[in-house]
């Protein structure tokens, strides 16, 4: 590494707890200090994808046997009211705090450029729409490499993207496009037909064909993912997304981060309702030593804040 790369890290904006917190932070501080012990400047440039587009929650017939069968339990995280504060969506309530973590980095690497992108926000961009597009009318394209390169039934008639209604922001319809490009769903919650142009709606959108709008905006010299993504095929998922949709694509280096394992020694995530802030310094420590798929987190390294408002980095 010369230390002037683009890295590409992606988050939904729900929690900062440890599991996350080893990809988007501590990979990131350890690959800066190794350019500081090779005599490089840190001057990366650390873009932070904020996935507002991914779903509330997986609704599908079965998560483990079905994983690629999906719909949003209701809305997107755009949407999606935070609960813990009721008159902020979630990714209002959470992209500040995922940034005042973040920049952290700053402290002992002040040369980083950190760019901090909601995915909604690249809907004007051209590449954002055509993939899209390809992700709404070519969706059985994506099953087939979803059944080729994993180990998972994929039930025919998946999708992987739809418009959200812009009367009661439900995500669970079929989305159709004519060939003048109108987009038209009956959203089956408030019963509303809704039509019309591209910009007129936001979208829910899986995160495995979103990551290839991301790499073809962003053009990252290395990305870096959770384990959980390796361990779900998508080494070689992305490159076969990227010779279905965008021929000729060339795929950026990949780093996936080991699997955390909470002390109960299952993955460390919300959907476990296992998931706990960590003290990063220990976390670190942890992540330094070990050169396996998985690291058990031990007790010490965590925090027993309940809420974020009691947590805070330890360093």
């Amino acid at each position: 590494m010369s230390g002037q790369e683009t890295i590409h890290l992606g988050i939904r904006p729900y929690g900062f707890h440890a599991g996350n917190a080893l990809a988007l932070y501590v990979y990131p501080y350890l690959l800066c200090r190794e350019l500081k012990k090779m005599g490089k400047k840190a001057r990366l440039t650390l873009i932070y994808s904020l996935n507002d587009y991914e779903q509330d929650e997986i609704d599908s017939p079965n998560k483990n046997l079905y994983p690629f069968n999906l719909k949003p339990k209701y809305t997107t995280f755009q949407f999606l009211p935070s609960g813990e504060c009721p008159e902020k969506t979630m990714i209002e309530l959470w992209a500040p705090r995922i940034r005042e973590n973040i920049k952290r980095l700053l402290i002992d690497f002040p040369e980083l450029n950190i760019r901090y992108i909601n995915n909604s926000w690249l809907k004007e961009h051209p590449t954002f729409k055509k993939l899209l597009l390809k992700t709404l009318t070519e969706s059985d394209k994506l099953s087939d490499i979803f059944r080729k390169y994993t180990d998972k039934i994929v039930l025919a008639n998946a999708q992987y993207a739809s418009a959200v209604c812009k009367k009661c922001f439900c995500a669970r319809n079929k989305t159709t496009i004519d060939g003048n490009e109108i987009f038209s769903f009956l959203c089956p919650n408030c019963h509303q037909s809704n039509s019309g142009k591209f910009n007129d709606f936001d979208y829910w959108w899986y995160h495995k064909p979103l990551f290839l709008a991301r790499m073809e905006i962003f053009k990252p010299d290395l990305t870096i993912s959770g384990g959980d993504h390796y361990n779900e095929g998508d080494y070689e998922v992305r490159q076969a997304m990227a010779e279905a949709f965008v021929p000729g694509k060339q795929m950026p280096d990949m780093l996936f981060t080991p699997v955390l394992l909470a002390p109960d020694g299952k993955r460390m995530s919300k959907s476990q309702g296992n998931a706990r802030y960590g003290k990063i310094d220990e976390i670190i420590k942890i992540a330094e030593k070990f050169d396996t798929p998985e690291i058990l987190c031990p007790e010490q390294a965590l925090s027993f804040a309940k809420n974020y408002e009691e947590y805070c980095f330890s360093f």
